[in-house]
C-alpha cells in the first residue's frame, strides 16, 4: 500500500481565485497542492477570457483597500514573471458614468479619501467631447476617469499565476482532471485541530493540515451550506465599423467603461483586447441561477439571454458599433451571494478550512489579494484588511448591495 500523500496546505479549485491562494501560501513556504476537476485553462467557469476590469471606483469604501492592494500584486507579479514577455495589465483608464450625479460625488470622495487621481466629468457634452464614441448622455449623466485603471489581460494572468506556482518547485504541486469528491475532518489529540482528508475521483486520498476551498460555481456541490449560488450570464462581442481608433487600448482614447442607468441596469465595456475587431459590451446581470453545473459545462455556451436591449442601448449611445447583432456571443457563471459580496473566511465548524467564494462577478482582481489574506492566516499573521463584510455569517442587507 502506498504512503499517503500529505502537505501542508491543499487548494481545490485552479481557476484565478485558487491559484491565487496556491501561489500565495506556496510561496510563504507551505508544501502546497493544488486540484483542478478539468484541464487547466478550461472555460467552463468564471476564469477564462482574455479581459477584465480593474480599477478603483467602486461605490463602498471597503473595497477600496482591496483594489489598491490589486494593482500592486499584479504589477508584482508582472515583474516577477517578465521572462515569459507577455503584459498581465494595460492601464488604459476607466471611466464611470451614472445617471446619477449624487452617485459620482460620493465615489469621487472615497477616491479621494484614498488619494486615488481621477477627474470628474459633467454632462453628456463633456463626456462626448473628451472621449467621442460616447453620444447621448444628457446632461444629467456625470462621469468619473481614472486614468490609472483599466484591464487585466486575464488569460495571460491565469497563466503567469499557475507558471509562478509552479516555478516554486517542491513546495508545489499542481494535478488537473481530477475532482475532489468530499473533504472529511480526522480529529488530531495533539492540538485539537483536525487533519483534513481529501478523496478525488482518482481513488487518490490527499491529507493536510489545512484546505481552500476555491471552486467557484461547484462551491454548493463540495460545502451545501455555503450561501453561494451561481448564475449564467452571457458575454456579448460588438464588431467596429467606424473611428477604430477609438477604441484600440493602446490609443489613450479607449477606457474601459462602466455605465449605471436609471433603470438599475449596469453596462460594462473593454476595448478591442479580446478581439482586434470588437469591443466586450454587455450588461452585469444574471440568468436564472444554475441548479446543475454539469448541464453549464456541457451545455450549448453561446445560447444566452435576450441581447436586444444591448442592441438597442448601443444603437442609441455607440454609433461606430454594429448594433444589428453580437459578432461573438459566449456565457460565464457568475458566483453570488445575498449582497454580492464576497465570502473569505474560516469554516464556522472546521477552523483549518477555508473559505473563498462568491464574488458576485467582481472577484478576478483580487485574486492575489484573497490569496495572501488566507496564506496570512494559515501562517497565523495579521491581515490588513477588514474582513468582516466577508465573512459567512454576516448579517446581510439587500438594500446595501456591494456597488459595482
Amino acid at each position: 500500500m502506498s504512503k499517503p500523500q500529505t502537505f501542508d496546505t491543499i487548494v481545490i479549485g485552479a481557476g484565478i481565485i485558487g491559484s491565487g491562494c496556491a501561489y500565495k501560501i506556496a510561496k510563504s513556504g507551505q508544501k502546497t497542492l493544488l486540484l483542478e476537476q478539468f484541464s487547466l485553462g478550461h472555460a467552463h467557469g468564471s476564469s477564462h477570457g482574455a479581459s477584465r476590469i480593474i480599477r478603483c471606483t467602486h461605490g463602498e469604501p471597503h473595497i477600496l483597500p482591496f483594489a489598491l492592494d490589486a494593482f500592486k500584486e499584479w504589477e508584482e507579479l508582472e515583474k516577477i514573471d517578465r521572462n515569459a514577455g507577455k503584459a498581465l495589465i494595460i492601464k488604459n483608464g476607466v471611466l464611470t458614468i451614472d445617471c446619477d450625479w449624487k452617485r459620482t460625488l460620493e465615489k469621487s470622495d472615497i477616491l479621494r479619501s484614498f488619494n486615488v487621481p481621477h477627474e470628474i466629468l459633467y454632462g453628456g457634452s463633456i463626456i462626448q467631447r473628451r472621449f467621442p464614441q460616447f453620444v447621448n448622455f444628457d446632461k444629467n449623466y456625470s462621469a468619473i476617469y481614472e486614468p490609472g485603471g483599466g484591464a487585466l489581460l486575464a488569460n495571460n494572468c491565469l497563466e503567469a499565476v499557475q507558471r509562478q506556482f509552479q516555478a516554486l518547485g517542491s513546495l508545489a504541486t499542481l494535478k488537473d482532471n481530477e475532482k475532489v469528491l468530499s473533504i472529511v475532518p480526522i480529529p488530531q489529540k495533539e492540538n485539537g485541530f483536525s487533519l483534513l482528508e481529501v478523496a478525488t475521483n482518482k481513488g487518490a486520498c490527499y491529507y493536510a493540515n489545512n484546505v481552500v476551498v476555491a471552486t467557484g460555481g461547484w462551491l454548493p456541490n463540495l460545502l451545501p451550506n455555503i450561501p453561494v449560488l451561481p448564475h449564467r450570464v452571457g458575454v456579448c462581442f460588438w464588431k467596429v465599423l467606424s473611428r477604430p481608433e477609438l477604441f484600440k487600448p493602446e490609443n489613450g482614447t479607449a477606457p474601459s467603461f462602466v455605465i449605471i442607468e436609471e433603470n438599475g441596469q449596469i453596462f460594462y465595456s473593454l476595448p478591442c483586447i479580446d478581439y482586434p475587431n470588437a469591443i466586450k459590451l454587455a450588461l452585469h446581470g444574471w440568468d436564472l441561477p444554475i441548479t446543475n453545473m454539469d448541464e453549464h459545462v456541457f451545455g450549448d455556451k453561446t445560447k444566452i439571454s435576450d441581447w436586444t436591449g444591448i442592441s438597442q442601448y448601443i444603437s442609441k449611445h455607440f454609433p461606430d458599433l454594429d448594433s444589428s447583432s453580437p459578432m461573438i456571443k459566449c456565457a460565464c457563471v457568475y458566483n453570488l451571494t445575498e449582497d454580492e459580496n464576497f465570502i473569505v473566511d474560516r469554516h464556522p465548524q472546521i477552523p483549518n478550512l477555508f473559505i473563498a467564494g462568491g464574488f458576485s462577478g467582481t472577484g478576478f482582481k483580487h485574486a492575489l489579494t484573497i490569496g495572501k489574506i488566507i496564506s496570512n492566516w494559515i501562517n497565523g499573521k495579521n491581515v490588513d484588511f477588514d474582513m468582516e463584510k466577508f465573512k459567512i455569517d454576516r448579517k446581510t442587507n439587500v438594500l446595501m448591495k456591494a456597488r459595482i
